[in-house]
């Protein structure tokens, strides 16, 4: 474990320098931005801030009317319960006189109780706080890093408080460390652009190599092409975006449209405000534009969470999925691959699969049982095996 995360950590830090986060002037500031940062990007959190024409300031804030702070935060969406969040953090806060030096003799895991009775006020929030506002060694685990623990094998757990103590006892208690840290994972975790999946930060070198060694064809196919690599969308929004839109179209096409799509609409919040001529503009059709719509009125709504889909095995996760509009067993399967990084999952539904399976048995056509029959091979890890099939049907006899 220790080679591994220290690998991918540094060479993330490496690559993104010091970030010196997180963005704000003072503790109130950086407080309102960890409510804010809620089901959305920092994009609109930024939009919000810069939308208050007074001081950052604790007791300002707090005088000023429910209706008028919910005017500042409305870019931020959800700015109903926002408004009521950051009003209860204030109010707890005021006890201290705005002021993080009467916290000295109160230790973390008392203001951590304190922070969590707040109603809006989750675990992910309070650390942040904790770390960034009160300089407290705190590790914060977000969606992004339980991604790469999981995709490097370590972990086997989505609990929050167990991966936070694991790290906790890696790291030691650094709190200039945990703050890198996390503004790398962040930084990383939010690219909107496609990176190469099952890469960096991907599935662990001796899964790939094991996969490999199980195929004739995929060690073939590894050693004139080097690491096989497949586009993916860590951050869940894009992930699922980009699958509706592919579903049916070329990879040319979909990622033109996609790449309009995602500059023209990057987050939840932008498409709830948008109209579904206006999303339909962009290339897309009606059902796509409908899928795509009623999924993000549905995270609005509270009604689909993106970070649920983590707690559920494969099969109950399709389950999930194929209930969203728009989405069928292909749409989900995908979506679990190339976003969640679950290593083992197939499709007889994917024609490309399915050609470079019948490519490798050397038949003219393959049967669902034959696609099972040779999938098993490589369990638990279909999921590397279709990545060598997909690149397999790329390529020219």
């Amino acid at each position: 474990m220790k080679t591994t995360l220290e690998t991918t950590l540094n060479h993330l830090m490496h690559h993104y320098g010091p970030l010196h986060w997180w963005p704000a002037e003072n503790d109130i500031e950086m407080m309102l931005g960890a409510v804010l940062v809620q089901n959305t990007n920092w994009t609109n959190v930024e939009k919000a801030l810069q939308n208050f024409n007074v001081p950052f300031e604790g007791q300002v804030i707090l005088n000023l009317p429910l209706e008028t702070l919910q005017t500042f935060i409305r870019p931020s969406g959800f700015y109903t319960r926002k408004s009521t969040t950051i009003h209860g953090l204030l109010l707890w806060y005021q006890q201290y006189d705005f002021d993080v030096k009467n916290l000295e003799g109160i230790d973390t895991p008392c203001i951590r109780n304190q922070l969590l009775s707040i109603k809006g006020i989750g675990k992910e929030t309070a650390d942040c706080i904790l770390l960034y506002a009160f300089n407290r060694p705190v590790f914060v685990v977000d969606a992004y890093l339980k991604r790469i623990l999981k995709s490097l094998g370590l972990f086997h757990t989505d609990n929050y408080d167990v991966i936070q103590q694991e790290m906790m006892d890696f790291f030691g208690h650094d709190v200039t460390l945990y703050q890198e840290l996390h503004a790398c994972i962040v930084e990383h975790g939010k690219q909107k652009t496609p990176i190469d999946a099952f890469d960096l930060v991907g599935i662990p070198n001796k899964v790939y190599l094991d996969v490999m060694n199980r195929e004739p064809k995929f060690k073939e196919i590894h050693d004139t092409y080097g690491y096989v690599t497949r586009i993916s969308h860590p951050d869940p929004y894009t992930g699922f975006v980009y699958t509706i839109i592919g579903q049916l179209l070329s990879a040319a096409s979909a990622h033109a449209i996609f790449t309009r799509f995602i500059h023209r609409f990057p987050d939840v919040a932008s498409v709830n405000q948008a109209s579904l001529q206006q999303v339909m503009d962009l290339g897309l059709t009606h059902n796509k534009a409908c899928a795509i719509k009623s999924l993000c009125e549905k995270v609005s709504g509270q009604e689909f969470s993106f970070e649920y889909i983590n707690t559920l095995s494969d099969e109950h996760a399709i389950e999930a999925l194929t209930k969203l509009k728009g989405l069928g067993r292909w749409s989900a399967i995908i979506i679990l691959i190339h976003t969640y990084n679950r290593l083992n999952l197939t499709s007889y539904d994917d024609i490309a699969l399915r050609k470079s399976v019948a490519r490798i048995l050397k038949i003219e056509s393959v049967s669902k049982t034959q696609f099972d029959r040779y999938m098993a091979r490589f369990e638990p890890y279909k999921s590397v095996a279709s990545i060598f099939l997909w690149k397999l049907n790329k390529l020219k006899d």
